[in-house]
């Protein structure tokens, strides 16, 4: 999903959902090859997660509003594989064999249901996303053919559960627009001068802050992103918005209490007192504008049984009061009953809070009313509703009970088709006897087999099994030599292949603060169920299989009743298998009316489980000479370091060469060592030093000395001028050092290749007075790295003439005194441009020309500091940040950065080991 109103359709599968219900694909009949990926709501903001400028996971399919809130909200990169299709249209997408139709969704402007018709298998699948199943949804032409008596009938329908609880039964939009106007009037009678306050997001909740506009009988204020966002979804009205909060006819703001509109009116910050706090704040700051604020919380969270709206919360003696109005863009409970029950599919795949199994079994349960379970072969209550089942058969009741003491009692054929359904194929023999054991009832008999059986068939049943017959897509008829499997699955899930010692103690629980135990343990069901596949001679991918010892599988072997939606990060052809289709094989096996295979095609997969043999290559030197560690590849991680080494601000302050001497009797030199001062992108000053173990004195490489710090890669690349090795084309690398830049140790010939061999230029250089003045704080023993330079900038390129802005094309002021233009190619610039552009290119260079920006003299007075611990070199080097840029630091599900996750823990630590408590 995207910005609220588009899915991601594509026929990868390169998805996460972390904290959210697992990707699910389109059910064929078949298990055709071609899928459709839709992405459930997972992230805390406006739902673009995993939604960036470099997406290219396929084509997303939204509407023309959405399109825009992307582009301007993600990156303008996404335009080239976005395709419109607006509701009540439908596309044909070609590579998916699929029919895409998009209709009205009800939730916010540019929301939509997808509806996935695929035209090989006639599957059909309603992907709703957010929506709002007012009588409108419901009703509209696009779901007349599903709707019950339609022509066709849908296979699943991925519904928004945000609100499925009986509880919530909140009114409609309109309703609640009129509680939101009954309270504005009702405000407005007992103080005329209040301040309405509508909390919204990015898009959506129009119709809340509309309502209170048109009953204030003012102008609503609407911040300029927020007012951007109207325009675009065609909902600006210039009779009611304004951008400008002066406006002396605003009585209605939107965004909220908390929503950073204090500044608008002169408040500084908020305090640590809740709403109410910063509600007062806002009133002072006023300057008797408004006498009083209230805050409207717009949500369905807010619903009270049989409460049109929360009872005030007031306080400052009423001067601010806060009101909760059940106003949602979700579907209430009943309306989603009434959506399921007027399409009757045949499935209901929860989307929100069904992480879990158990959540998303809740869930369905609670729409099974409306659900046709008809052709659901994989819950027992399917075969009781509609089926004769399902009554009382008073003459078969009858012909049971006179057939008890006469031997075995008849057992329907229903009945055991019936338990098989859940069972698995288990023999003929062993279902009769569960059932007469349990006197016909289906239910009792799982139980019987699950329980006191174990899930295990008894091995005096197996002379009754025959030889599996050969399966639909050609598999062979019970042999498995050469083909691929893997096990997925949680232990506990495989109820087939469960131990079955009875007695034996259930599992520790897990103690609080332990690590969570894996899904798959030695000696578990998982493992049963690999050494029988090894019987049967296929070659099986090991558990902890990784890299180029993992095997692409041919065959996935799951737990029984495994629904395939859940089914994440396999190839399009590679087939799944439950538990009782490997029994089938196992029984005739083991009965012997199958034959073993040969000797050779079990020595033949254990040798291909195994994993093709990688051949080392041996990291030496001309002199026969080995790193002293392995040779380390290019990554995600050091694309990251390298990124941040080329873009940030920084420079080269001196240079030391502390190789030692060799010994007088000594046949071999000493390696080489440099140690180059770099100040950094704050001014903090570091020593990177290159040798046959490299480091740099930088908080990160010290705390993890592994990693190879931006650092060490600016010394690499913008010092040494080291080949870079970024993946989009070969680099020119004739002497072969583009991989010395990732490397832990450094070899003898590496070193000399880059210290001594190659004579670099362009160092980018910190100014003579930052360079003088490490030298005066450092002493002695520091080669500058410039003897040559005076300090004589070159000649400036001439002005041209303040006719307009280089980036803005805006005129000039008369005066001029906001221009600044680049000594190299002479064009001017606004500040404000000049600086956003610093910002954008997050380097100092001119926007035409490239040059390096050449900044004002330091002032006189400037001098070196101390900062965390370093020596800085700020003050005396133009154009270095104050606050570190940690735009591209990594982060978590959250959103939050890893260095302020640990920053808060380290913080937390400190505070609970001084007050006292005790530790761990």
């Amino acid at each position: 999903r995207t910005a609220r109103g588009g899915r991601v359709a594509a026929d990868r599968s390169r998805r996460t959902a972390r904290g959210a219900a697992a990707d699910e694909s389109i059910p064929t009949p078949q298990k055709s090859a071609e899928t459709v990926r839709v992405r459930p709501r997972s992230d805390p903001r406006p739902h673009r997660c995993g939604l960036s400028g470099r997406f290219d996971a396929g084509a997303i399919y939204c509407s023309e509003v959405t399109k825009r809130l992307v582009l301007r909200d993600v990156s303008a990169k996404l335009a080239d594989c976005m395709v419109i299709v607006n509701a009540g249209e439908s596309i044909y997408v070609e590579e998916l064999k699929t029919t895409l139709t998009a209709l009205d969704a009800g939730h916010c402007p540019g929301s939509l249901l997808f509806l996935l018709d695929h035209k090989p298998s006639g599957a059909c699948v309603l992907h709703t996303g957010d929506m709002r199943a007012s009588e409108r949804v419901r009703t509209q032409p696009g779901l007349a053919t599903f709707r019950t008596g339609g022509a066709r009938q849908l296979d699943a329908v991925y519904l928004d559960t945000t609100y499925a609880d009986k509880r919530y039964d909140f009114p409609a939009q309109a309703d609640a627009c009129a509680e939101i106007g009954a309270i504005v009037r009702r405000e407005l009678e007992r103080e005329p001068k209040t301040l309405f306050l509508c909390n919204t997001y990015t898009v959506g909740k129009e119709n809340a802050f509309d309502a209170a506009a048109d009953a204030a009988g003012g102008r609503c204020y609407v911040p300029a992103r927020r007012a951007e966002s109207l325009r675009m979804c065609g909902r600006w009205r210039d009779a009611v918005h304004t951008e400008d909060a002066t406006d002396p006819a605003v009585r209605v703001w939107v965004g909220g209490a908390m929503s950073g509109l204090a500044e608008n009116v002169g408040a500084k910050g908020g305090g640590d007192g809740g709403p109410h706090e910063r509600l007062l704040k806002l009133l002072q700051d006023s300057a008797g504008r408004y006498a009083a604020v209230v805050s409207l919380r717009c949500t369905g969270w807010e619903y009270r049984r049989g409460q049109r709206s929360t009872p005030v919360w007031a306080a400052n003696d009423g001067a601010t009061r806060c009101y909760g109005v059940p106003y949602s863009e979700h579907s209430s409970f009943p309306e989603l009953e009434a959506f399921v029950a007027a399409l009757r599919p045949r499935r209901v795949v929860p989307t929100v809070n069904a992480a879990s199994r158990k959540g998303r079994e809740r869930l369905r349960d609670l729409f099974s009313p409306g659900v046709d379970r008809s052709k659901d072969k994989g819950r027992i209550d399917a075969y009781f509703g509609g089926s004769p089942l399902a009554t009382v058969d008073v003459a078969r009741q009858a012909r049971l009970l006179a057939a008890f003491d006469d031997g075995e009692s008849p057992v329907a054929a229903s009945d055991v088709a019936a338990l098989r359904g859940v069972v698995g194929d288990a023999p003929t023999a062993y279902c009769e006897r569960l059932l007469r054991d349990a006197g016909g009832d289906v239910a009792r008999s799982v139980d019987v087999h699950f329980g006191a059986n174990g899930g295990m068939v008894p091995r005096e049943f197996y002379a009754a099994a025959s030889a599996p017959a050969a399966d639909d897509d050609g598999d062979d008829a019970g042999l498995l030599v050469g083909a691929v499997f893997a096990v997925k699955g949680r232990d506990e899930d495989f109820k087939l292949f469960a131990s079955s010692r009875s007695g034996a103690p259930p599992p520790p629980k897990r103690q609080r603060g332990s690590p969570r135990p894996k899904a798959q343990q030695p000696g578990g069901a998982a493992d049963r169920i690999r050494d029988r596949l090894r019987q049967l001679g296929a070659c099986v991918v090991a558990a902890d299989a990784r890299g180029d010892k993992k095997l692409a599988p041919t065959h996935v072997v799951v737990p029984e009743g495994t629904e395939p939606g859940t089914l994440t990060g396999l190839a399009h052809l590679v087939r799944v298998r439950t538990e009782s289709w490997l029994i089938r094989r196992c029984r005739a096996l083991d009965a012997g009316t199958l034959a073993p295979p040969p000797k050779t095609a079990l020595a033949e997969a254990t040798v291909k489980a195994k994993g093709p043999v990688k051949a080392k290559t041996p990291d030496k030197g001309p002199r026969g000479e080995t790193r002293a560690g392995p040779r380390r590849k290019r990554t995600g991680e050091t694309d990251a370091a390298v990124g941040r080494a080329c873009s940030e601000t920084m420079y080269l302050v001196a240079r030391r060469d502390e190789t030692r001497p060799p010994p007088p009797s000594a046949c071999r030199a000493p390696p080489l060592r440099r140690v180059f001062v770099v100040l950094g992108s704050t001014g903090n000053v570091y020593d990177v030093a290159i040798e046959k173990q490299p480091s740099c004195t930088c908080p990160l490489a010290v705390k993890h000395p592994t990693k190879v710090c931006k650092h060490r890669y600016f010394v690499y690349y913008k010092v040494l001028k080291l080949p870079r090795d970024d993946g989009s084309a070969p680099p020119e690398d004739p002497d072969g050092l583009a991989h010395v830049p990732h490397q832990r140790y450094l070899r003898r010939d590496e070193l000399k290749a880059i210290l001594v061999d190659r004579n670099p230029e362009n160092a980018p250089l910190a100014s003579r007075a930052a360079r003088d003045a490490y030298r005066r704080v450092s002493g002695g023993g520091v080669i500058d790295v410039d003897d040559d330079d005076d300090d004589v900038a070159p000649a400036a390129a001439p002005r041209r003439p303040l006719d307009e802005c280089t980036v803005c094309f805006e005129p000039f002021a008369e005066a001029g005194d906001d221009a600044d233009f680049c000594h190299s190619c002479g064009r001017n610039y606004h500040a404000a441009c000049l600086t956003r552009w610093f910002l954008h290119k997050r380097a100092r260079v001119c926007a035409v020309c490239a040059a390096p920006w050449r900044d004002d003299a330091p002032a006189a007075d400037a001098t070196a500091t101390t900062e965390e611990g370093f020596l800085n070199l700020r003050a005396l080097q133009p154009g270095v940040a104050a606050e570190r840029d940690t735009s591209t630091y990594a982060t978590n599900d959250e959103g939050r950065r890893w260095a302020d996750v640990h920053a808060e823990r380290a913080e937390e630590a400190a505070a609970t080991t001084e007050g006292g408590a005790p530790f761990g």
